[in-house]
Order: C-alpha cells, then sequence, then structure tokens
C-alpha cells in the first residue's frame, strides 16, 4: 500500500463510487469541463495520444472520460472507443461535443471506475486521463484495468501528481481539496509507478507535462485565500511550483504524469 493510499480510507466519493447526488454534482460541472483548455487541448493529452499512435487497437475504453477528450484524441488509432463515466450528465456533454466534432467510432455507457462491466481479458487498450486523483477506490481502479486488459494490452494513464518531497505532497493536496472537494489524492510519481508494478503492469514510457486550471466553481473568498497561500507560502514550495505573479496573474506549475504501460 503506498503512503497515498491509506489517505484513502474514510474519504468523500469521488467520480466512480459514491451517491447519486456526487455523480449529479459532476454532470452538473460538465459545462465547465468542455470549455476547459487543460482538458481539451492540454500538454498531457498530446502526450497520451502520441503514445497511443503507436498501434492500431479493435477497440478501447476510457474511465473516467469526463466530457470525452481522451477518448476523442485517441479514436483516429482505434477500430472503436467507449467512453465510460458514472455521471450520465458528463456524456451527455460528451455525446454533444462528439457531435459537434463529427467523430462516428465513439460510442458512451454509463460505468463504475472500481467496477468495470468487460470480461476478464478482453480490451486491447484502457485509457484514464486526468481523473484517477478523484477515485475513492485507486487499488480496486487499477486491479480492474489490469484485469480487463487482454495480455499485451496497453494502459495509457496521466494523472496530476506531486513532487517527492512529503511536505510539499500535503501542501498541494491541501489546496487541491480546497479547490475541489471532490478530490481524494494526488500520488507521487514514484507512488504511481510503484502501484502499476505491484499489480503486475510493465511501465513502458513516462513524461512529466504541466496540469492546472480553475475549473470547479470555487468561491471567490475561497479563490482568494488560495491566491494568499499561493503567494505567501514558504520558499521552497515556491520553488517546487514555480509560484510567481506576472502583470497581477498568478502562475504556478502543476506536473502530469503520463504512462505507458503494458500487460504482459
Amino acid at each position: 500500500m503506498s503512503s497515498g493510499d491509506h489517505r484513502r480510507r474514510g474519504v468523500a466519493s469521488s467520480v466512480g463510487e459514491g451517491p447519486l447526488s456526487r455523480d449529479a454534482d459532476w454532470g452538473q460541472r460538465a459545462g465547465a469541463y468542455s470549455v476547459s483548455a487543460a482538458h481539451r487541448s492540454g500538454e498531457s493529452l498530446a502526450v497520451l495520444a502520441e503514445f497511443a499512435s503507436g498501434r492500431h487497437y479493435r477497440w478501447a475504453v476510457d474511465v473516467g472520460t469526463g466530457v470525452g477528450f481522451t477518448a476523442f484524441a485517441v479514436a483516429p488509432y482505434c477500430d472503436l472507443v467507449l467512453a465510460t463515466d458514472s455521471a450520465p450528465g458528463m456524456l451527455e456533454e460528451a455525446r454533444r461535443e462528439a457531435a459537434r466534432r463529427k467523430v462516428g467510432n465513439v460510442g458512451l455507457a454509463v460505468a463504475v471506475a472500481e467496477a468495470l462491466p468487460f470480461a476478464p481479458g478482453s480490451l486491447p487498450l484502457v485509457t484514464c486521463r486526468t481523473a484517477a486523483h478523484h477515485f475513492r477506490d485507486l487499488e480496486a481502479a487499477v486491479r480492474e484495468w489490469y484485469r480487463a486488459l487482454e495480455p499485451g494490452g496497453t494502459l495509457l494513464l496521466a494523472d496530476t501528481v506531486t513532487p517527492e518531497d512529503p511536505e510539499t505532497a500535503r501542501w498541494m493536496n491541501d489546496v487541491e481539496l480546497r479547490r475541489d472537494p471532490t478530490h481524494v489524492y494526488d500520488l507521487r510519481p514514484s507512488e504511481w509507478l510503484a502501484l502499476l508494478e505491484r499489480h503486475g503492469f510493465q511501465v513502458a514510457s513516462t513524461a512529466l507535462t504541466d496540469s492546472w486550471v480553475a475549473r470547479t466553481g470555487v468561491a471567490p473568498e475561497e479563490a482568494a485565500k488560495l491566491r494568499k497561500d499561493f503567494l505567501e507560502a514558504p520558499a521552497p514550495i515556491r520553488g517546487a511550483f514555480a509560484i510567481r505573479q506576472e502583470q497581477g496573474q498568478l502562475r504556478f506549475r502543476w506536473d502530469c504524469l503520463v504512462v505507458r504501460a503494458e500487460k504482459w
């Protein structure tokens, strides 16, 4: 069990698990996610698509698809992509986005990340981008990815990660939880790699990219507190996240780990 996993027990529910009200809340956010630059065309999306481009897949499943951007990005390399999410409202926005893009090989299905409705060894490709830090039971989700993949199958994962320093990691996760109450935990890169390898994956490629966007409707008073905390953070924190103010704008770096792993 990683140091992040033990903090997950007893935490509020997340994408892929929990009461209907939680999924309804995600559905209400679908419009904001559909216009989020970091989700529509972020650097992690480009890297993930590049990792997918080395071969063609019969079909793929995108877990925690949100409004479908990852499914659309890998669609050129697949005969069919099934975009799954626990929130019907997200999938409805994904349906509209697919129509706008004229993408004809992406289907939609409601599915829980920790209990995928696919036979063992049936999937050539599983993708999951910027969703895993919301999963209440990440170990279960990783087991499901491995179970559902066929031998030789590929996992493409992207998720925000903390620096390796524990104090800096705690600061970042506190900020994330204040910004977004559905946040559970961002792992360190080393924790992610250890988690995947512990469940049988062989990591083939990794990359670190930038990731941050104000997309969860933080109240103005909380946004002001967060801004103050950023600008008054200790020097090691400011250095770790490249926090600075440029022309009145708060700027900083949030890392996203992109991984291509294989089931053998």
